[in-house]
């Protein structure tokens, strides 16, 4: 798969050949791949075809060659450095012990942090207003293990919001909202977007991704990969061969929506 095109966007991630391999399947060969600021993507695919393999590569919880950072292999880059560039959201959260929920979002300013500093003025304010965005302001003082999966992972995202960092990796960021909720998050994906960072996240919602996202990354599982903008890479064509499942577009006052035939 050839490299898409960029603006003169600074570009943050770099994937060289990456091969991503599981037991005898080949999920993702030899893919070179570029996300640049103002990039928002979105990779999409039938369950098992390596969509969280790719994203815990590019987090660095695989271990991986041929990702480059800001033109840098992950590998020369120190902990801290990657932290405030790249973060990562998981799909699932295990709270190991009780905290509260704006403690928890303040895990998220570590990286900005010396190793014997305490969090200021400033990092609360970053974090109550990471709260506020993602409608969680009210359970500030709630303890993380009485939430319910969906409020745990709104408040994973704050962390996130948190961190700050310019290129954000999120692995089905929505997936235990409810429809209200799953506008929300992915507006503001949007708007981290247009302000600047770059995004990559797995979805499953094929008409999330044609609303909010500027780009798309369809893995078919069997090692093949295809990258370019939304529009070019969301159709019936491309979706029912990636699904292995006939797709059929709607439009409505504009906007275009999919179903499964």
């Amino acid at each position: 798969m050839n490299a898409p095109e960029h603006s003169l966007a600074r570009q943050l991630l770099q994937t060289r050949a990456l091969t991503l391999v599981r037991g005898a399947r080949e999920l993702v060969a030899a893919l070179d791949w570029s996300v640049c600021e103002g990039e928002f993507w979105c990779v999409l695919g039938p369950n098992g075809v390596g969509k969280t393999t790719l994203l815990h590569s590019l987090a660095g919880l695989l271990p991986s060659t041929g990702i480059d950072l800001q033109g840098r292999p992950i590998g020369h880059w120190d902990p801290e450095q990657q932290a405030r560039l790249r973060g990562f959201m998981p799909q699932q959260i295990h709270d190991a012990f009780s905290a509260s929920v704006l403690d928890t979002v303040l895990l998220g300013r570590h990286p900005h942090l010396g190793r014997w500093d305490w969090e200021g003025a400033g990092d609360l304010e970053i974090a109550r207003q990471a709260l506020e965005t993602t409608g969680m302001q009210a359970l500030a003082s709630r303890d993380v293990l009485t939430l319910s999966g969906g409020e745990r992972q709104r408040v994973a995202l704050a962390m996130l919001l948190a961190q700050e960092p310019r290129l954000l990796l999120l692995d089905e960021p929505s997936s235990h909202q409810d429809l209200q909720h799953q506008v929300k998050i992915f507006s503001v994906l949007r708007g981290l977007a247009e302000a600047g960072c770059a995004l990559v996240a797995a979805v499953h919602d094929i008409n999330l991704a044609a609303r909010y996202a500027t780009h798309a990354l369809l893995l078919d599982g069997a090692g093949g990969a295809d990258a370019g903008p939304i529009d070019i890479m969301l159709t019936p064509e491309r979706l029912s061969r990636v699904f292995r499942h006939p797709v059929r577009r709607l439009d409505d006052q504009g906007r275009g929506w999919f179903i499964a035939d």
